[in-house]
């Protein structure tokens, strides 16, 4: 049995797809922020197929996917699973879904960026310059814990890896640690970016719950490697 009629799911993309267009991000930002939807929906049905899963849990993930960035582009990014939640609920409550099928969406989204070492080393530093603690719960129910892999692997791919790129160089904080770094260890801040961005790759590898994703990952780190190695051969200077 499912929740979502035909063409709700379709109609909650085009919403987030005009959230994003309407944010005041740069295109190239709003640009990325839709491609990733494109592909954390594309690696979901690679996990609903490889796992098994039926077709209630197929499109409770599909939801997850579609409204899990909802607030990304304008709001900080380590409250936007918090602020894309409620966003979902109102959505989802117009829509006149069951209250148990929202509860799973938003704890999907409220959960989607722990375990990944990065978030909580985000936290520590926003800790420290706001003085404001920030809680992020893991991911507890298959459910939650497929998506987060779909996300993650979204991250891996070399799409994700320019996403990655694109936000660092639009964000001040990145912006200031990729020059920093490239101060330090030499290079471009482009490629501190593209490093930063394999190292999420690797640590993101690192996290994944299903052994589907994990097969999937295998691949994906060996094109990222691939892809880090000529940007950032890009990146050098000429001798």
């Amino acid at each position: 049995m499912t929740v979502m009629l035909p063409g709700e799911l379709d109609a909650l993309l085009d919403f987030v797809c005009e959230k994003y267009a309407s944010s005041g991000q740069p295109a190239d930002v709003v640009d990325a922020l839709n491609k990733h939807n494109y592909r954390v929906l594309s690696h979901v049905d690679e996990i609903v197929e490889g796992e098994r899963l039926g077709a209630e849990d197929a499109e409770t993930l599909r939801t997850i996917a579609i409204l899990h960035d909802a607030a990304k582009a304008d709001t900080h990014l380590l409250e936007h699973a918090e602020a894309g939640a409620t966003i979902a609920e109102t959505k989802l409550q117009e829509l006149g879904k069951p209250e148990a099928f929202i509860g799973s969406v938003l704890r999907g989204i409220r959960c989607h960026m722990g375990p990944f070492p990065f978030i909580e080393e985000e936290a520590k530093k926003y800790a420290e310059r706001t003085g404001e603690q920030l809680h992020f719960p893991r991911p507890e129910s298959s459910i939650e814990q497929l998506f987060y892999d779909a996300d993650m692997l979204a991250l891996m791919d070399v799409a994700g890896i320019e996403k990655v790129v694109v936000l660092r160089s639009t964000t001040p904080q990145f912006i200031a640690e990729d020059e920093q770094e490239a101060a330090s260890q030499g290079g471009t801040p482009k490629a501190a970016a593209y490093r930063s961005a394999f190292q999420s790759v690797e640590r993101a590898a690192a996290t994944l719950h299903c052994a589907t994703a994990r097969k999937i990952a295998k691949r994906l780190m060996d094109e990222a490697q691939d892809f880090i190695s000529s940007r950032l051969a890009a990146e050098s200077p000429p001798h």
